[in-house]
């Protein structure tokens, strides 16, 4: 009778125990469409944050879209501190990927913007003016690379500042993570979009902090006379690269992973060990080819389950 009790008790102990760590903090789900892009934060605040929350998360998106979109034409001051330190980063990948990844590509990325509304890819002529012009210093701004990790890390300070235990930042498909989803499940399950087929590859278990961002030809492109293009340029040749389907990295935090997804869909898997060798960086980079097959590379250790065909 008294072992039935001791286990009633401790049955009711830990009931109790869920009950209140679950409604610690009330969820706080946030969504709308910023960055050219459909965003979802879900996170846990309490109630007296949740209104600032909201209107904080939601200005901040709407601050760095406005300051950040070149197709706005809206210029940013390059002497100011944050413009500086998102420069300066890119710059940095710039020199280690050998120009097969920069920011200063304003104007391919208008022209191939204007290509793939009109369904054709802009005259060669204009295509080489515009490498040229990269080449000499003379091309304008454009963060659209590396912006949604930015912001995912912009959320993700903010949130943890706030006394936030646990949060699910995505970003038009870069997300970040931290605290743990529920008392039972310590990872987050983040799927991978299979980019030839319906449904997922399969989906990695990030650990709190880290950030996933894929990089892929699937969304923004058309086919021309058999050949698709799409909008992740080599600056180097001006035109969209073709050997993968998708990359999608998991680094430390937003800004990396959002960056190296970009650079490591030019540069292809050969560049991995020399990005975690020069920067210190643990990463993990999946690379889907035109087949839908799938290798891995980079040494963080995060679990990558596969889905069953």
């Amino acid at each position: 009778m008294r072992h039935k009790i001791y286990l009633l008790t401790a049955f009711f102990l830990v009931a109790l125990f869920v009950i209140l760590y679950q409604r610690a903090l009330p969820e706080l789900i946030l969504e709308g469409f910023a960055m050219d892009s459909y965003y979802r934060v879900k996170t846990s605040l309490a109630e007296p944050e949740q209104q600032p929350g909201r209107q904080w998360i939601s200005s901040e998106l709407a601050r760095l879209e406005q300051r950040y979109n070149i197709f706005d034409q809206v210029e940013c001051d390059l002497a100011d501190a944050e413009t500086m330190l998102l420069a300066a980063k890119a710059d940095f990948y710039a020199g280690l990927s050998g120009g097969a990844y920069r920011v200063d590509i304003a104007p391919l990325s208008m022209l191939w913007q204007e290509a793939i509304r009109a369904g054709e890819p802009p005259a060669p002529d204009k295509v080489a003016a515009a490498v040229r012009l990269i080449e000499q210093g003379l091309g304008e701004l454009d963060f659209g690379s590396l912006l949604k990790g930015y912001a995912a890390d912009r959320i993700y300070a903010y949130l943890e500042a706030q006394g936030a235990n646990k949060a699910l930042i995505d970003i038009g498909g870069t997300i970040r993570v931290f605290g743990r989803p529920s008392l039972w499940r310590p990872v987050w399950r983040v799927a991978v979009r299979n980019p030839v087929a319906p449904g997922s590859l399969g989906y990695f278990e990030l650990t709190s902090g880290l950030a996933v961002a894929t990089s892929g030809d699937y969304e923004r492109g058309f086919f021309y006379q058999g050949r698709r293009y799409h909008h992740l340029i080599d600056p180097r040749t001006g035109y969209p690269t073709g050997d993968f389907r998708a990359v999608t990295v998991i680094a430390p935090d937003g800004l990396s992973a959002d960056i190296l997804s970009t650079l490591l869909f030019v540069t292809g898997p050969a560049k991995v060990a020399e990005v975690e060798e020069a920067t210190g960086l643990q990463i993990r980079a999946l690379f889907v080819d035109a087949a839908g097959q799938t290798e891995l590379f980079g040494s963080l250790p995060v679990r990558w389950v596969k889905s069953e065909k």
